[in-house]
């Protein structure tokens, strides 16, 4: 495992142990400094998504290092490293040096040992054009990742924006704030002299000098916040440190207090009873009080530093400033900065350049294959007749494998030119964003001092606002505790009173009833009298605790009057609301409780006769009530009148002149109800006739911004429509000039294959015809013994030569025939489609059996040849965990047998191999027309071959129907579908005994102990066998992992797919049985 780290301005992967992962960043660009000599201070380390790596952050703590994800390396200097891609004074001379031998190779005479030249030349081409393959890839897959840490550049510099602009957005609503009340501050400043003359003209009243014997320390609070926002880096630093060293008013206050208090304490006895004295001498006044510790220098001080501080917070600074972080904001957004144009279509015509070259280096590697094939024929066959042909042919192919390995180096160099480009762009550009990030730390400083600044002197002000307001709030607190004070008084009393009455009502009233009901219940007339045995609630029959307003300074109406004499300008603040319907309520209830004692006293000594004109005047009462029943207050007045004998008649008349104003006070009321009701109802019609209104313009606006959008989505759609309709007619032309460029290319193919068909014709006639003259020349000799029969075998000998050349005449004649129709059929429109004609096919249906079933036999080899690749690697894993164990020599037998079996299956490939090449080059005449014609059906691409037939084993796909390999997994310890992807793939437990495969028993886990095997070896012995099969897809499911203790041993959240398999018929039946009896074996031995 390895940590990579991507140096974005160069395009070089940088490789790193992976124990560099395990500390911190700032140790990685220490390591990168010790390796590359790339100065650490000037690296900049970021992952995709744009995040930074802090330095005392773990590497590992990031998702990021691996070699699809590398970590993206900046340099912020200015110099940029060299490239490290090689120069082309190299490449051309090795470009000229090939060209040179080329041309040698024609000036050859037509030998063998040209032949075996030419051939070692074109496999040196192949050589070539493979590394400048590679070459490009990386080059190609660098600058993708170029693409990428650029992106990474771009998030970071979006999110450190939107972080300034956040910032900057608080910071301009703090000053909008200070601005819209500058005015009401500027006018405090003002008036501030006048505020504190006010002041020393407020005495502290005689009840509060108690209080006011301490220390004054009502700022402290604000006073200690000026220490704790946090110290401004970079611009800002040197003004805060400048504000914050000189020593402020604020500070002075605290600082004396500081100085003073050692002195205070040694001398405190004596200038205590020094301070009783003089204060019992002079009466102390609030500006005293406030400027105890003779600051009031400083509180003046304190005033003009903040007329300074405002006059600094001006508006045309604040414009300014909010214009030059606007203008760093936008040229932050702006898409040139971001956005490197054409990027993306620059790195699609470099992966189009990177198939290209592929697709030549694999023409070249098939040419050399035939320069090779041709070669060893040549060799095979000693015959000098086909050479100058054969030389001919290796000649235009020597010319055009050095001509497709120019066009190589041409792709090549562009694609290196390319990537020189970008790192010089992205360096330049990368310059440009450090500027801006730089430039948007700086204002953030100098935001974050004005801020500061600002949120101080507010704090100074707010302290003057509360010395102006100090005047009006003292004399409000003084007339608010003497009204507090007469209300707890009256109310005490009165709750006092009401506790004692009503519970002794209630006494009584609970006696009568339970007296009553002790007679009453159980009789049967209770039936005619239901709710007799309720009982009347408590009610306010318990002393109430009346502790509220104790702790109140004692104060009382004389010193309200006393303030007035003094303070004649703020005696419409002294003086008390009228609280005389509240003292009356309380006086009126104990003069009717009063009242309502002494006629119960009364009523038990009045004769029979008085009660008549009792019940008279309790009916007057209930009439009167009833016209007064609006307040309690007039039902407690009938309730007491109720009472009222022909005896009192002074109270009678009082209660009458009561009863009297009280309806005229009744009236009055309903009249203001009766007012209120009708402007209330006037209102609520106002507001809500406004409210329907603002709703239907409301409704109106939203109707106008629809019709808008409508509009608006209509004339888009037309434009669309427009746009679509040009691109439709730039789609015919570009379709019209697609097809009379496909027609042209497959005349020039057609005709290329026509001359390579005839030359290789030609070539293979010439081949075949050398051993048959060669045997007719020994048959020509006569005898001298059998002349007759010479003749007679000349005569035989010209009929066959005859004949043979009559029918190669009419081979080629067919051949021409045919190819003379495919062009026709070419040259038809409609029959574009219909390429592989009757005529065509039946010309190589034998040659496309023969390869179809050599190339089987191949697949089922590397079928064993992979099978065997596997089984080898897990057997070496179990030989280097049992080396030194006793018990391991089954598993070196089975290793060493594996071994063997390996060899004898590879030595039967290679000869599969040879004899598929010697197929393939004694039919050289028609293979390319096979490849042409036939519809691809000689292509080994493994997506062709899954989709058509179904008869190869993919490895990048799981469709269903397609065929797949099938392995244990000892990590998982589960049987897995083999394919080249990241995603998992399980095989269904259900698809296991189609397959005739079985998972073992789990062992339970046991502590290890000294005599134990490891743990590997356990884990080892639980691989089943047969433990690998071959099937068929039929069904896969999508699953993901919801906790991590699972059968699978995946981690929680994993995604996979589990796949359902259908069984084969096993092409190698001997093979499983071989491993059956090696499990049996292996069962004995343990």
């Amino acid at each position: 495992m390895m940590l990579y780290v991507f140096h974005v301005d160069v395009g070089r992967m940088l490789s790193f142990d992976m124990t560099v992962a395990l500390s911190s960043v700032e140790n990685l660009k220490e390591t990168i400094y010790r390796l590359h000599g790339i100065p650490a201070a000037s690296i900049v380390l970021l992952v995709s998504g744009g995040e930074m790596l802090t330095h005392s952050t773990q590497v590992s703590c990031y998702s990021a290092g691996t070699d699809t994800n590398p970590i993206y390396m900046f340099l912020t200097g200015e110099e940029r490293l060299a490239p490290t891609i090689a120069s082309g004074s190299s490449g051309d001379a090795a470009d000229a040096e090939l060209r040179r031998q080329v041309e040698e190779s024609h000036k050859l005479s037509a030998v063998l040992e040209t032949v075996r030249q030419r051939s070692q030349l074109a496999q040196h081409m192949r050589e070539l054009g493979r590394k400048e393959e590679q070459l490009c890839e990386r080059l190609v897959h660098e600058q993708h990742l170029q693409q990428q840490g650029w992106s990474a550049v771009v998030a970071n510099m979006e999110d450190l924006t939107n972080e300034f602009a956040d910032r900057f957005h608080n910071f301009c609503q703090a000053f909008d704030r200070h601005l819209q009340q500058r005015d009401s501050y500027l006018e405090l400043l003002r008036n501030f002299g006048d505020d504190l003359t006010q002041l020393a003209r407020i005495p502290i009243l005689p009840a509060l000098m108690a209080l006011a014997e301490g220390d004054f320390h009502g700022f402290d609070e604000l006073l200690d916040n000026d220490g704790e926002l946090p110290t401004v880096a970079g611009a800002g630093e040197s003004s805060v440190e400048k504000s914050s060293s000189s020593t402020s008013p604020n500070k002075k206050l605290k600082m004396g207090h500081e100085a003073e208090q050692e002195p205070e304490t040694s001398e405190e006895p004596t200038q205590t009873q020094t301070q009783t004295q003089t204060r019992q001498q002079h009466q102390l006044n609030l500006l005293q009080w406030i400027s105890s510790k003779g600051n009031h220098a400083a509180l003046q001080q304190m005033c003009d530093e903040c007329v300074q501080g405002l006059d600094t917070f001006s508006v045309e600074i604040y414009e300014k400033l909010k214009l030059e972080v606007q203008n760093i904001i936008k040229v932050a957004k702006k898409d040139d900065v971001k956005e490197i144009k054409g990027l993306s279509d620059r790195l699609y015509r470099l992966d189009e350049f990177k198939y290209k070259i592929q697709k030549m280096v694999q023409d070249q590697r098939e040419q050399a294959t035939a320069l090779q094939q041709n070669e060893a024929r040549a060799l095979n066959l000693r015959d000098n007749s086909v050479l100058p042909d054969l030389c001919l042919s290796h000649r235009s192919q020597l010319q055009v494998m050095l001509d497709n390995h120019i066009k190589i180096r041409e792709y090549c160099r562009c694609i290196a030119n390319s990537k020189d480009e970008l790192g010089r762009n992205l360096h330049t550009r990368l310059g440009r964003v450090v500027w801006i990030e730089n430039g948007m730390s700086d204002f953030d400083n100098r935001l974050l001092f004005y801020l500061r600044c600002l949120r101080r002197a507010e704090r100074h002000i707010n302290i003057i606002e509360q010395i102006h307001r100090a005047p009006s709030t003292y004399v409000a607190a003084v007339t608010e505790v003497v009204r507090r004070k007469i209300f707890s008084d009256q109310f005490r009393r009165w709750a006092s009173r009401l506790s004692v009455d009503f519970n002794r009502i209630h006494g009584e009233e609970l006696q009568r009833r339970q007296l009553f009901n002790a007679s009453f219940d159980g009789h049967f007339l209770n039936i005619l009298f239901p709710g007799m045995a309720d009982m009347p609630p408590t009610f306010a029959n318990e002393h109430p605790e009346l502790s509220f307003d104790t702790r109140l300074p004692q104060l009382s109406q004389s010193d309200i009057e006393m303030l007035s004499t003094q303070l004649p300008e703020l005696a419409t603040q002294l003086q008390l609301p009228d609280m005389t319907p509240v003292l009356q309520f309380f006086e009126f209830s104990q003069q009717t409780t009063e009242q309502q004692q002494v006629q119960e006293i009364e009523a038990g000594e009045e004769p029979p006769a008085t009660k008549q004109s009792v019940s008279t005047s309790t009916c007057h009462s209930l009439q009167v009530e009833q016209m007064a029943r609006s307040t309690a207050t007039e039902q407690l007045l009938m309730l007491s009148a109720s009472t009222l004998t022909e005896e009192n008649a002074g109270s009678v008349e009082r209660l009458r002149t009561a009863m009297q104003s009280m309806s005229k006070l009744a009236m009055q009321c309903l009249s203001m109800a009766r007012s209120n009701l009708s402007s209330l109802r006037q209102e609520m019609v106002t507001h809500y006739q406004d409210e329907l209104q603002s709703e239907l313009q409301l409704l109106q606006d939203k109707w106008q911004v629809l019709r808008m959008q409508s509009e608006q989505r209509q004339q888009e759609q037309l434009e669309e429509l427009q746009q679509l309709r040009e691109q439709l007619s730039t789609a015919e032309q570009e379709k019209i000039s697609a097809v009379a460029q496909a027609r042209e290319q497959l005349i020039h193919e057609h005709k290329t294959e026509l001359e390579s068909l005839r030359c290789r014709f030609k070539l293979m006639t010439s081949m075949e015809r050398s051993p048959s003259d060669s045997s007719l020349e020994k048959l020509e000799r006569p005898t001298s013994s059998a002349s007759v029969a010479s003749l007679d075998v000349e005569q035989l000998l010209a009929q066959q030569r005859q004949d043979m050349l009559a029918q190669r005449e009419r081979a080629i004649s067919e051949a021409v025939e045919a190819e003379r129709a495919v062009w026709q059929a070419r040259q038809a429109p409609a029959a574009m489609s219909q390429l592989n004609s009757e005529s065509v096919m039946a010309n190589v249906s034998i040659l496309r059996d023969m390869l179809e079933d050599k190339e089987r036999q191949l697949d089922m080899l590397r079928e064993q040849n992979n099978l065997l690749i596997q089984e080898s690697y897990q057997l070496k894993t179990r030989l280097d965990v049992l080396t030194n164990e006793d018990g391991s020599s089954w598993l070196k037998e089975k290793i060493d047998y594996l071994n063997r079996d390996k060899c004898r299956l590879e030595e039967e490939l290679n000869m599969e191999k040879s004899k598929r090449i010697e197929m393939e080059s004694s039919v050289a005449a028609l293979r390319s027309s096979t490849y042409e014609l036939g519809g691809g059906t000689m292509t080994r691409s493994r997506s062709s071959g899954a989709s058509s037939s179904h008869r190869f084993i993919t490895l990048e796909n799981c469709a269903k129907g397609d065929l797949v390999f099938v392995v244990w997994s000892i990590r998982h310890s589960q049987f897995m579908v083999v394919q080249d992807s990241l995603t998992l793939y399980f095989v269904h437990a259900d698809s296991l005994a189609g397959l005739q495969l079985t998972a073992p028993v789990p062992v339970p886990a046991v502590p290890p102990t000294a005599g134990d095997a490891p743990l590997a070896v356990l884990e080892l012995n639980q691989i089943p066998l047969p433990y690998y099969a071959i099937g068929r897809v039929i069904d896969k499911e999508y699953c993901q992992a919801r906790k991590d203790e699972n059968r699978y041993r995946v981690s929680k959240g994993s995604k996979f797919y589990r796949i359902k398999l259908a069984p084969l018929v096993s092409r190698n039946p001997l093979r499983r049985e071989r491993l059956e009896c090696n499990k049996r074996f292996g069962g004995r031995l343990y």
